[in-house]
């Protein structure tokens, strides 16, 4: 079956929108023209700072007027995938830059098959190590699948208080049918929080991308979310034993519907 990234084979790697980069680097989400409440449009970028606290950063990098610092503010940006869209953020320079803390890109009721959702600071989970497992609850399932350097990745997090991008993952429903960008939006928190329960620290689900049955791009999510180093906590679950992750996400997604 031919790969894409809206509609590939359920066998087929999953492969991250976002490419997977070393510990601390960022992950570039957006390079381009950026108008700030309104304003004729300027050159910058919008990334995920993998080296600080797992914030969505923007800023400007042509020249700009001066900006009041520690204003709200509204994005507009142009997507060819998606189109025209704003995202609310802060500003905290004269020159433009600031945090974006949960944007969205695209319409919540967007239709999706499918989530490609990039996780941070995974452990390895066995017998599945950098392989694929699925994780099941409320009726959704996410494959989730270790990058193929990842037992050289997880040595250097665990040397670090930076982050990386050690998993791709693939969100449907159970049942193959489509669903809205809202509710994979809740599907994902849960699933964060079941991960990082049982890893007794949180792992972040970083920058959700939403396709449709075409395979179109129509939803994105740029949060700033909560995330712990690789080390210094104490798991009660052991990641020695995968099957054990597997049946706690299921149980504990028959709370969630």
């Amino acid at each position: 079956m031919t790969s894409s990234q809206g509609g590939i084979a359920r066998d087929d790697p999953i492969q991250p929108v976002y490419p997977f980069q070393a510990v601390g680097a960022p992950i570039e989400l957006y390079t381009g023209n950026i108008s700030v409440d309104g304003a004729e449009p300027r050159s910058g970028r919008v990334f995920v700072d993998m080296a600080g606290d797992l914030e969505v950063r923007w800023l400007l990098t042509g020249s700009a007027p001066d900006f009041e610092p520690g204003t709200a503010v509204e994005l507009g940006i142009m997507r060819p995938d998606i189109g025209w869209t704003t995202v609310p953020a802060q500003n905290y320079s004269s020159s433009g830059s600031g945090v974006i803390g949960d944007g969205t890109l695209g319409a919540a009721d967007a239709s999706c098959e499918r989530v490609i959702v990039h996780f941070a600071n995974l452990p390895s989970i066995f017998p599945f190590g950098s392989g694929r497992m699925v994780l099941s609850g409320a009726g959704w399932n996410l494959d989730l699948e270790g990058r193929a350097d990842h037992p050289e990745i997880l040595r250097e997090l665990k040397q670090s208080l930076f982050f990386a991008v050690t998993h791709a993952a693939s969100l449907r429903r159970a049942d193959g049918a489509s669903f809205k960008a809202s509710e994979a939006a809740e599907a994902i928190e849960a699933f964060q929080l079941a991960l990082s329960f049982a890893l007794g620290r949180w792992i972040a689900p970083v920058a959700p991308v939403g396709f449709d049955g075409s395979g179109e791009r129509v939803w994105e999510q740029w949060a700033s979310w909560r995330c712990s180093p690789a080390s210094g906590y104490l798991p009660w679950w052991s990641t020695g034993d995968g099957g054990d992750l597997q049946d706690f996400v299921r149980l504990l997604g028959e709370t969630w519907s």
